[in-house]
């Protein structure tokens, strides 16, 4: 069982108070102050990780989650920033991947195998669902997908807590899945209601997990 000061409870708390108030005003679309409710959201969950891990697993995980609030800034600005904030998620992926990596198992296994064919299929049919609509769009789609998939299935090598880590990575997917979906395609405001949660969820997951394995 993960125990936690009174200084941790404190950031995490303001952070889940970020995420609850966000989550009430997406029903008000883009506004002012839009991007300064979602950043602090994983960017204090940035801070709890750096003051809970140390070396280079504290550069990594703080680095990936800071460019995560980036990406969220970005993603609360008008449409035109789409590309600066998928820019700002693929780098921090790029973290995730190089931190899990550098956490992996020994060997390989057959059940690694199958996690990978799972994935490439998945990221094929999302790719094949959303491509009519892409547009100039397909390329860095396409590579960001790729990355993407490339974290979720390093997070299933890695020595850290399983399957806390995994699931959380596998949310991850399935949250930037719905916004790609909504993006191009388009499935209404609850789409947005989802994909919002299920972020917050496994960028939770994934810390939590980092961090547990670091107090072992």
């Amino acid at each position: 069982m993960m125990e936690f000061g009174k200084r941790d409870i404190a950031i995490l708390g303001l952070s889940l108070a970020f995420a609850l108030v966000y989550t009430y005003c997406l029903q008000y679309g883009l506004y002012p102050s839009k991007p300064f409710i979602k950043g602090p959201v994983i960017l204090l969950l940035a801070l709890f990780a750096f003051l809970n891990t140390e070396g280079r697993t504290r550069l990594l995980l703080t680095l990936a989650l800071i460019l995560s609030s980036v990406g969220d800034i970005f993603l609360a600005l008008p449409p035109s920033y789409f590309v600066h904030g998928l820019i700002s998620f693929l780098i921090a992926h790029l973290f995730y991947i190089a931190l899990f990596l550098r956490f992996r198992r020994p060997a390989l296994t057959a059940k690694d195998g199958l996690v990978a064919a799972g994935l490439a299929l998945y990221g094929i049919g999302l790719v094949a669902f959303l491509y009519p609509s892409l547009g100039p769009m397909t390329v860095p789609v396409c590579v960001y997908a790729a990355v993407l998939l490339g974290m979720g299935f390093t997070s299933s090598l890695s020595r850290f807590p399983l399957p806390l880590l995994f699931i959380g990575a596998l949310i991850f997917i399935s949250s930037d899945s719905g916004i790609a979906i909504n993006k191009f395609i388009g499935a209404g405001e609850w789409l947005g209601y989802a994909t919002w949660s299920t972020y917050v969820v496994a960028q939770y997951l994934i810390t939590l997990s980092v961090v547990k394995y670091g107090k072992q």
